[in-house]
């Protein structure tokens, strides 16, 4: 029986590619214009983000990579000839933050999710977001979203636990909730969702989007739905 369930956030119940698109290109302007990188290397991070003109491709790690991880590879391509990189690491993270917390960045939540939450919440459900987000940004846009309250648990990159598909914060949310993952339902939009549940020993829900491989999960014989909302349906097995 189900218990507790752990959404991912972005593209699952935030609407993804506008707003991420938009805080990418913000960093990436701000990498050429204040940091003075040069175009073939800011090419090159674009490319490996599955970064283009008008969006991102199907499974970027914009997606599905933490925070951290993003500016690991990053930081192996700006120094990818031995020459010292025009930013640190730590200026890095600090451009993520500041453009995702902008007040002009569109957040909205997907159709249906609002009334999923107060549903899933009114019939006794433990709710958690397991993100590869910071915490700071994740917080800010659930708050500004207006789903903030609905959550017990907010797993985020802040250091704490290891992201997404290690299963530490599915763990996590479980010892918060005194559940076990047999009865913890995980569900998001990407493979490193699924991979995630499967390594937590937790069932797991897919959601079919135009940035993912949704094949995957019918794949490996998951439940798949193409709004967030039916899930209310799939609870019922």
């Amino acid at each position: 029986m189900i218990k507790g369930i752990l959404f991912d956030k972005d593209g699952t119940l935030i609407e993804f590619m506008v707003m991420w698109h938009q805080v990418m290109t913000y960093i990436f302007d701000e990498l050429e214009h204040v940091f003075h990188m040069d175009n073939d290397t800011l090419t090159a991070l674009k490319h490996l983000s599955g970064y283009g003109p008008e969006g991102f491709q199907k499974e970027s790690m914009i997606q599905y990579v933490s925070t951290t991880d993003i500016i690991r590879q990053w930081y192996q391509v700006m120094t990818n000839d031995s020459q010292p990189a025009s930013i640190t690491r730590k200026q890095l993270m600090k451009l993520f933050e500041k453009h995702a917390v902008r007040k002009d960045i569109p957040i909205q939540v997907l159709e249906g999710v609002e009334r999923l939450l107060q549903d899933l919440k009114s019939e006794g459900y433990y709710l958690g977001i397991a993100t590869a987000d910071t915490l700071e940004s994740a917080e800010y846009s659930l708050k500004k979203a207006g789903i903030y309250d609905y959550f017990h648990y907010i797993g985020a990159d802040d250091g704490q636990y290891e992201a997404k598909p290690s299963p530490q914060m599915a763990h996590a949310f479980c010892q918060q909730m005194a559940i076990s993952p047999e009865a913890l339902l995980i569900v998001g939009d990407s493979v490193t969702d699924m991979m995630f549940a499967q390594n937590s020993g937790a069932h797991f829900i897919g959601l079919e989007t135009p940035y993912n491989d949704s094949n995957q999960f019918i794949h490996n014989q998951y439940p798949t739905v193409d709004k967030i909302y039916k899930i209310m349906d799939r609870l019922k097995y």
